[in-house]
C-alpha cells in the first residue's frame, strides 16, 4: 500500500493542474457514457419486453373455435384504426390498448 501511494503521489506531482483536471474530466466522461449505454440498454430489454407481451395480448384463433375467431376478427378490424409499433410511446400504447380493449 505504500508503494502505490508513494507512486500516486510523484505521478499527482508530475502532472501539472489542468492535466489533473483534463484525467478527472475524462474519467467521469467515461463513467457518464457508461451509464447511459447501461440506461439504454435497460431501456431497450423493457421495450423487447412490452412488445412481447403486447403480441400475446392479440388473441389468435384456433382451429374450430367460432369464438376465438371471431374476436380475432373484431381485434383485426380495431387495429386497422389502432396501431402500436415499436416507435410508439408506453402513453401511446396504453391508451391504444384501452381503445382495443372497449
Amino acid at each position: 500500500a505504500g508503494r502505490a501511494a508513494e507512486g500516486y503521489e510523484r505521478l499527482k506531482a508530475s502532472l501539472g493542474v489542468g492535466e489533473r483536471e483534463e484525467v478527472f474530466y475524462d474519467f467521469t466522461e467515461e463513467l457518464r457514457r457508461e451509464e447511459r449505454r447501461r440506461e439504454k440498454e435497460k431501456e431497450d430489454h423493457l421495450k423487447a419486453g412490452y412488445m412481447d407481451m403486447l403480441k400475446l395480448c392479440i388473441a389468435r384463433p384456433t382451429d374450430g373455435d367460432a369464438a376465438a375467431a371471431e374476436l380475432s376478427r373484431e381485434q383485426a378490424d380495431a387495429q386497422e384504426h389502432v396501431l402500436v409499433d415499436r416507435h410508439s410511446t408506453w402513453r401511446e400504447a396504453h391508451s391504444k390498448l384501452a381503445a382495443l380493449a372497449r
